[in-house]
């Protein structure tokens, strides 16, 4: 294999491979990128087994080829090149990629592309254009809150759901919305949005995508209008103009979300957030690792935050809200509260409540179809010792 290629172009390409090699592997193939050099491009593939990527780089071929090498040296080699163009050249007795610009010369060791484990990417399947921009806004706005650990009641990944409503009595056409949310035993993060797209997604039963995963799509999307979307066989597939990610999807039963009982509460108030994040800021100088929450009490037209933390010392504070139910109080994760009020626009949220010890519900205005919902802890004993509430979405 020998080819010229531009610097800029390879290392754009290149770049996009360290969203799939970010986590570490024993499997020492899978720290590697494959390079398919044929006709006047090359094929650039990476996967971790989970997540796999491939994109194409325009080249001058002068002998066709393909080589896996570390993916990391590889780029970082050519990441500090001096020139604009870069020869990539294999010596097959020494079995190594001769990477030349200017006077610098590096030989990397390379690897048989029959190591390379098999990444489908389902070129001859046809999948539903959607808008990458919304698509990408949706995925951040949920993708902070998906639990990494596996435990009762945690899904550990991203749900995506394509939901079918009545058609429109105006165009007699149906509706379709995409809905992504997380949930675990201590809050539930969901937004859904209208699409207009051709063909199915064949989402409508809903599919649990791993949280790098979606990093990793969220990224591809980055500065995209269009992109290509679908699920086929046990992978979601992305495809963006020469670029496709086919991830591996995550096997467990995805629940129902009764958004009517989460939406229509009998109390609700309103806050003005950036003041809220900053008495929140404020009083968390008082926690601990081992000492998280915070007391929320609620009375007429009153919320009042404390902390009580022993060897640390107190914090206390008053915010002034329109608020006239009974009294209530309520113990939070702090930076489970803090998390869900940075990542809204709005600035004023509406707290809705069902009942004391029930969850806070967070919407706005400017978060259309988004509404985020946080379990309060169920304090135990004299020392407050954390346990997350009993109720589940």
């Amino acid at each position: 294999m020998e080819l010229l290629v531009e610097k800029k172009e390879l290392l754009e390409k290149l770049g996009k491979v360290q969203y799939v090699h970010e986590k570490k592997s024993t499997l020492d193939i899978t720290s590697c990128v494959l390079l398919k050099a044929q006709g006047k491009e090359i094929e650039i593939v990476a996967t971790d087994l989970e997540t796999n990527f491939r994109d194409f780089c325009p080249a001058k071929i002068t002998d066709d080829g393909a080589i896996a090498v570390n993916s990391r040296k590889l780029i970082e080699i050519v990441r500090g090149a001096r020139t604009e163009d870069i020869t990539l050249k294999v010596l097959p007795e020494e079995n190594v990629l001769v990477v030349e610009s200017a006077r610098s010369v590096f030989r990397l060791p390379i690897r048989s592309p029959e190591d390379f484990p098999y990444t489908p990417f389902f070129d001859d399947e046809k999948l539903a254009k959607l808008d990458a921009r919304l698509m990408k806004a949706m995925i951040d706005k949920v993708v902070f809150s998906v639990p990494i650990r596996k435990a009762r009641s945690n899904v550990p990944g991203l749900m995506i759901r394509e939901n079918i409503h009545p058609a429109d009595e105006e165009d007699g056409n149906s509706i379709r919305s995409l809905e992504i949310f997380s949930v675990d035993l201590h809050r539930m993060v969901r937004i859904e949005k209208e699409f207009n797209y051709d063909g199915s997604l064949d989402l409508s039963e809903g599919i649990v995508l791993p949280k790098r995963s979606a990093q990793e799509l969220s990224k591809v999307l980055e500065g995209v209008e269009v992109f290509e979307m679908g699920a086929l066989e046990n992978f979601l597939v992305a495809r963006e103009s020469s670029c496709t990610l086919t991830m591996r999807l995550l096997n467990f039963e995805i629940p129902r979300i009764d958004i009517k009982v989460l939406t229509e509460t009998p109390y609700n108030f309103q806050i003005d957030r950036e003041v809220f994040l900053e008495i929140l800021k404020r009083i968390a100088v008082m926690t601990s690792d081992d000492y998280r929450h915070i007391m929320v009490h609620l009375s007429n037209s009153r919320m009042n935050f404390s902390v009580n933390n022993p060897g640390v010392g107190t914090a206390d504070e008053d915010y002034e809200v329109n608020y006239s139910g009974p009294n209530m109080s309520f113990a939070f994760n702090i930076r489970y509260l803090i998390e869900a009020l940075s990542n809204m626009q709005s600035e004023i949220i509406n707290v809705g409540i069902i009942k004391e010890k029930a969850p806070f519900i967070f919407t706005g205005e400017k978060d259309e179809g988004y509404i985020s919902v946080l379990m309060p802890l169920v304090l135990i004993g004299n020392e407050g010792q954390e346990s997350s509430g009993e109720e589940e979405f």
